[in-house]
């Protein structure tokens, strides 16, 4: 297969959605687990990474994913054996990484571009630090030496070398390093996304993985899936009439919020505890752009005290996570006793995490088909024919949708939720795949299956295909810059 043209990022040909997958499920799996392993997606500044990264003085990772495979590139400037840093083998010729080594150890001189004094390379990262690295990559091959302040930071940009890294050497590189704002908000790193690999960090994805996210339970939230699709095709519906756009990116954001403070917090809606912040703008607020790291985790450690306090005030039941937590707490025989900081450090990893990349990769393959009407009406036939009559998709429905599930596959492939990860230090990521991994493709799955069943899509008045803004907003989840405006009209069976 020849590799696609440079703005492939951009582009889904009706070549690449075929009805026979491009990507397997092994692989698809691996992009989302890339997309979702800050845990279960948190955004976060890179200009709070970078101040903490400027007075680290340990050994780290930070792990950037180039999120096309099979991008052609410029000729690798393969590096010789004894110049490459003894922290990974990388042994194929390309590969999408990059680390961040010891300020204190003495590294053999790497191939890469000049640093400055004090600020290293600091002023080469622009605006979108992957966009810069990916384009250093193409004038500097395919693994280089940076350097963020003090702190050295190696660069490999292929596939291939990505997978060797976060897949097959994972042992290696599976762990976190200390940095301050990430400290605070975990609370002091208890909980899944952010702690160092040790056996603290095993049991509690023990715990995340059988407890809270197991296939059962997950299948066991299906009625609160139902029921907020639902919701989310009425308020749409309500549009239909008058011919308004509607805001695609607010209402899905809104749909994965309320579905994820269903599964975590029973009844509770973020918007409930922070009346003045939109769902966009609390995220906002962890993303360090306001720069109010002290505010937003008094803020959030009151969110989650209100919530875990009325869990503990009625009586024992296993209706949602928070309760299964308590009961964990409550049980005196447990392998780790579980205290209250451990409960909101785990539904800082939940609320944000889960909220991030689900919403990000909906509307960005709402994004994509609305660039690419023909496709859509392809993804809206198969799914009108399997499901028939019934007014709306079902989980039960989503496995006959095989090009549906081709459409998220390649909207991971040329939008990745996250394409720099949150910092790794090597020791003696495959270990750090996301645990809700299912459950978020599920989210992401439903709620497109069901905009694509219920509505035809068209966009606003005097609007072309080419005017849909595509720019990327700064920080580690890539965010559409602009919200997805489309006009709904309902489609009668």
């Amino acid at each position: 297969m020849p590799s696609p043209p440079i703005n492939a990022r951009h582009i889904i040909t009706p070549a690449v959605l075929s009805p026979n997958p491009l990507l397997s499920r092994s692989l698809s799996q691996f992009l989302f687990s890339l997309s979702t392993s800050i845990g279960l997606g948190m955004r976060i500044s890179m200009s709070s990474q970078i101040f903490a990264l400027l007075h680290a003085s340990f050994f780290s990772i930070f792990a950037h994913h180039v999120s096309t495979f099979g991008w052609s590139s410029a000729s690798p400037a393969h590096l010789p054996t004894n110049e490459s840093p003894p922290c990974v083998d990388l042994t194929t010729p390309h590969s999408t990484s990059i680390a961040l080594l010891s300020a204190n150890q003495q590294w053999p001189r790497q191939h890469g571009p000049p640093k400055l004094p004090i600020i290293g390379n600091l002023h080469q990262l622009g605006h979108l630090p992957h966009r810069s690295l990916s384009k250093l990559s193409n004038i500097y091959g395919p693994v280089k030496l940076l350097h963020l302040g003090r702190v050295p930071l190696l660069v490999v940009s292929t596939a291939d070398t990505a997978r060797e890294i976060l897949k097959t050497q994972d042992l290696y590189f599976c762990t976190r390093p200390s940095l301050l704002t990430l400290k605070r908000l975990s609370y002091n790193f208890l909980d899944v996304a952010l702690a160092p690999y040790n056996e603290y960090w095993r049991e509690m994805r023990r715990i995340f993985v059988q407890e809270l996210l197991s296939t059962k339970r997950v299948h066991s939230f299906g009625a609160v899936r139902a029921e907020e699709v639902a919701n989310t095709v009425n308020s749409i519906s309500k549009s239909c009439s008058s011919m308004r756009p509607v805001d695609l990116t607010e209402e899905i954001f809104s749909l994965i919020n309320r579905v994820i403070c269903r599964i975590a917090f029973g009844s509770f809606s973020a918007s409930d505890l922070f009346p003045s912040l939109s769902i966009v703008g609390v995220v906002d607020v962890i993303n360090g752009l306001r720069r109010r790291l002290q505010r937003c985790f008094r803020e959030l450690d009151k969110f989650y005290q209100e919530i875990i306090d009325e869990h503990l005030e009625r009586a024992e039941q296993d209706e949602d996570i928070i309760d299964v937590l308590v009961g964990i707490m409550r049980d005196e025989s447990s392998a780790i006793h579980i205290t209250l900081n451990h409960i909101k450090a785990i539904l800082m990893d939940i609320f944000f995490g889960g909220l991030e990349s689900s919403s990000l990769t909906t509307v960005r393959a709402m994004t994509e088909l609305a660039r690419k009407p023909e496709l859509m009406k392809k993804a809206q036939e198969e799914i009108r024919t399997s499901v028939g009559k019934k007014g709306m998709v079902e989980e039960g429905d989503l496995e006959q949708l095989h090009y549906l599930k081709i459409v998220v596959k390649e909207t991971l492939r040329l939008h990745t939720t996250a394409p720099l990860l949150i910092p790794r230090e090597c020791m003696n990521h495959w270990r750090r795949i996301c645990p809700a991994m299912t459950m978020g493709i599920l989210h992401v799955e439903l709620a497109l299956a069901n905009l694509l069943y219920c509505f035809d899509w068209k966009l606003p008045s005097g609007m072309q295909i080419e005017d849909i803004d595509m720019e990327e907003e700064t920080g580690i989840s890539l965010h559409k810059k602009s919200p997805l405006l489309l006009v709904p009209s309902k489609y009668n069976w």
